[in-house]
């Protein structure tokens, strides 16, 4: 039996002339319904019940096609779609029910739910849907979960199961966990209570807890079993300093648990907990403080960081200036190295080059105050042949970085004191290739166009060639007019390859390059037909397998 011609069909088609052709409505009305290409757990995203209902009509119950009567329009024995291999594959029903009532539970649907269950037998649900009415502390729904698993419901309907089969919701995982992490607390003791053998994760239950800082619910927890559980993590001193919780860290500290604490003081830095950290010095000074400094001074806790060294702690974490300097936290850098404490000096040239990087120019300028002329810091240094920058690349100098990343006003200071700065023992800022090799492939043209004016390091093919792959046209023209470096066949095939086709054109019609069958194979790969099109008509290299093989996987 077909479903009933859609409402949208029936309204349009609403006259007397076609009341008599109830195979034309039927006709038209399946054109348009494409209620059968969708999954039935998709459909739950749109919360109708009548489009559940409506795919589950049109879903066969055997492999054979669905019978019809003379107004439906068949389309042939071999058409397939998500309803008509709902009820025809076990697995793919069970995992369509599973999905389905996790959509269903976070948007918090009771009628789909119901729905769900009152159409699917013998299907296990996924944990995931207990888990989304948990984070969202909706109660309702979990004692709903419970009773249909408690109850013995005989099913009439069509099941792939047969009659007689119940459905089943899995309990555990990070049910508790979300829900304590949400403050959904009413839910926390429930499911302890109820399901509290269901096999789940208990050491981020047991996190999620300690870190909202209730104390109430974790005396509930201890005085309900929780420490008598086989298995199970203690609550730690780390987590409680990880959300700042003061009174926390003093109920878990006087009645023993301190075993975990080691991380406690670097994570209430981390979070700029003064509080806790002040606590922990005087109270628990087992924790890393020269960690705890760099961790502050990486998230610009300035407070922390003023107390932490005004109380002898920290005082060797070297790579505090530095960690503060390519986050563009000035106040915090400038603040430890007036301390003028030894252990505490630990700028470098990568220090400018990441500052730089990042376009953080007041940064700029304050570390080419203190420590250009330092030669031992030798601020300016190449890099291009360190072996740390080999092994991962990345700019050579700070100018580059600033070039590369778009960051003009870095770029122009920074070429001003090279001008200024006198011959001696340190190296001058400088640029290499890569600077407007990256403007380039960044579309940076004031960059470009500065670089080629007032440096000679000049650039390589890469330039045009990266322009090209990131579809710049008007900088790989520019490049071409101004320059005399050129490109490659990378010019074309990466162009080609990120679909760029008035980039492919030009370079076509204006260089000598050529591509290669890499063209063909990556603008396959990617969907860019209409390349793939022209390259066919217009260019000979072909492609290889791989443009099959990648169009196929795309």
């Amino acid at each position: 039996m077909p479903p009933p011609p859609l409402t949208s069909v029936l309204v349009v088609l609403r006259n007397d002339s076609l009341g008599s052709l109830p195979h034309v409505v039927a006709a038209v009305s399946q054109c348009l319904d494409r209620s059968e290409e969708l999954s039935l757990a998709c459909a739950c995203t749109i919360r109708s019940i009548l489009l559940l209902q409506r795919i589950w009509d049109r879903s066969a119950t055997t492999s054979a096609a669905p019978a019809t009567d003379e107004n439906e329009v068949v389309q042939g024995p071999f058409c397939w779609s998500p309803a008509r291999f709902l009820r025809t594959d076990p697995h793919y029903y069970r995992a369509q029910f599973s999905r389905g009532l996790k959509e269903a539970a976070r948007l918090e649907d009771v009628g789909m739910i119901h729905w769900l269950f009152a159409h699917f037998s013998g299907c296990v649900a996924g944990v995931q849907a207990v888990e989304a009415a948990a984070s969202a502390g909706n109660l309702h729904l979990l004692q709903l979960f419970l009773e249909y698993e408690h109850a013995e419901r005989v099913r009439t309907g069509e099941g792939v199961q047969g009659e007689g089969n119940t459905n089943q919701v899995r309990w555990g995982g990070g049910d508790l966990a979300v829900a304590a992490r949400n403050g959904h607390l009413d839910v926390v003791r429930w499911l302890y209570v109820h399901k509290g053998d269901a096999e789940r994760d208990w050491g981020r239950f047991i996190t999620s807890v300690v870190r909202t800082g209730d104390v109430t619910i974790l005396t509930w927890l201890l005085d309900h079993g929780y420490g008598e559980r086989q298995f199970v993590p203690p609550p730690s001193m780390d987590d409680a300093a990880w959300g700042g919780h003061l009174d926390m860290l003093q109920w878990l500290y006087g009645h023993g648990y301190v075993h975990h604490g080691s991380f406690a003081l670097e994570n209430s830095a981390r979070n700029g907990h003064l509080k806790a950290v002040e606590w922990l010095v005087r109270h628990h000074p087992v924790g890393n403080a020269t960690r705890a400094l760099v961790a502050a001074a990486k998230a610009n806790h300035l407070p922390v960081v003023r107390w932490l060294l005004e109380h002898n702690q920290g005082r060797g974490a070297k790579s505090a200036i530095h960690q503060a300097a390519i986050r563009g936290h000035l106040e915090v850098a400038q603040y430890i190295h007036a301390q003028g404490l030894p252990g505490l000096a630990g700028v470098s040239c990568g220090t400018m080059v990441h500052a730089a990087e990042r376009g953080f120019l007041e940064v700029v300028k304050w570390l080419n105050v203190e420590f250009a002329d330092d030669v031992p810091i030798d601020l300016y240094k190449d890099l291009r042949t360190t072996p740390l920058r080999m092994m991962h690349g990345g700019p050579a100098t700070a100018m580059d970085a600033a070039a590369r990343n778009g960051h003009f006003e870095v770029l122009k200071f920074l070429h001003g004191v090279g001008l200024a700065m006198g011959v001696g023992g340190c190296n001058r800022p400088m640029t290499t290739p890569d600077a407007m090799d990256g403007a380039a492939a960044g579309n940076y043209g004031d960059i470009v166009e500065w670089l080629g004016s007032h440096r000679s390091s000049g650039c390589t093919v890469a330039a045009m060639d990266n322009a090209a792959t990131n579809g710049h046209l008007q900088m790989v023209k520019w490049l071409h007019e101004n320059r005399t470096e050129g490109c490659t066949t990378a010019a074309i095939d990466g162009a080609a390859r990120n679909g760029h086709l008035d980039v492919v054109k030009w370079l076509h019609h204006n260089r000598f390059e050529g591509c290669t069958t890499k063209a063909m194979d990556g603008a396959a790969g990617s969907g860019a037909f209409e390349v793939v099109q022209w390259l066919h008509c217009n260019r000979s290299e072909g492609c290889t397998t791989e443009a099959m093989n990648s169009a196929a996987g795309a």
